[in-house]
């Protein structure tokens, strides 16, 4: 029986500048390409964070080396195409998977290493170590970029909240004392900023509300006791303080009778 031809290795090729590879600049003998979170095809998003360095010698697309920082599971590759398998990048507690890869760079003799056993001896001899390190720094700085301009903060905000006040300058004034931002005021309307870009619009309406008539919407702060003792001060003549199980909070008289409770905070330890 003859015999079956072996399936050949997929090769491990260097990927284009484009979905986020950027090329890093690592002298005449390297070609680099750096993605701050590469996401594998068809694999939904699962929290981990994928950032690959992958490494080539000049005039050779093929992946000499290749490493693989993930927040789960970091490893690197010598040689992907003819031996495949991972090595373990070891990250000991309170270092970053990032800068255990980048260590190859910034230790030249360690980079050299590899690259010899990838058998690119002649490249190892050739490189300069002021290349490996700008190409190191250029690497911490688009990781450092990507997550500085990554908005995780919810993608929905409360656009705006109304309430209506017989003396919309009167009604301004108070909202602002109580630490909203003012945007514009006119005589018939004014629009005051919450924080995360809610905004407030006092209108004028003849009709005032009965007296103590709950606020359309609440108040929140992140220090209840320091809100107290401020609103005090400027004679707003908040009631005391009511301690709860999940919320510290007081009651204050606004424009036109309307009782605003003041909060303490319940955000979470997310970006909001």
């Amino acid at each position: 029986m003859p015999e079956q031809p072996q399936p050949q290795p997929t090769r491990a090729m260097m990927p284009e500048e484009v979905d986020g590879w950027r090329q890093i600049n690592a002298g005449p003998h390297l070609h680099v390409m750096f993605h701050p979170n590469r996401l594998p095809a068809g694999r939904d998003p699962d929290g981990i964070e994928r950032p690959s360095i992958v490494i080539a010698v000049s005039g050779n697309r093929e992946q000499a080396l290749r490493f693989d920082p993930f927040s789960e599971g970091s490893h690197y590759h010598i040689r992907p195409t003819l031996r495949g398998r991972q090595i373990p990048l070891w990250v000991e507690e309170g270092r970053r998977p990032i800068d255990v890869a980048l260590a190859f760079f910034d230790k030249p003799l360690r980079f050299r290493g590899l690259l010899a056993q990838a058998e690119e001896d002649e490249v190892a001899a050739r490189l300069d170590d002021a290349d490996l390190a700008r190409a190191a720094r250029q690497i911490r700085t688009c990781y450092a970029a990507a997550h500085a301009t990554a908005d995780k903060r919810p993608p929905v905000a409360v656009g705006h909240v109304r309430i209506g006040v017989t003396d919309v300058g009167i009604a301004a004034r108070w909202l602002e004392a109580v630490g909203l931002r003012p945007i514009v005021t006119r005589d018939e309307l004014a629009v005051l900023e919450l924080r995360g870009g809610t905004h407030v619009v006092a209108r004028k309406t003849e009709q005032p509300p009965a007296p103590g008539t709950a606020a359309p919407f609440d108040l929140m702060v992140d220090d209840v006791d320091a809100a107290h003792r401020d609103y005090a001060a400027k004679g707003l003549s908040p009631s005391p303080i009511s301690r709860g199980r999940i919320h510290d909070s007081f009651m204050v008289a606004g424009p036109d009778g309307w009782a605003f409770t003041v909060n303490s905070s319940h955000a979470s330890d997310q970006p909001v």
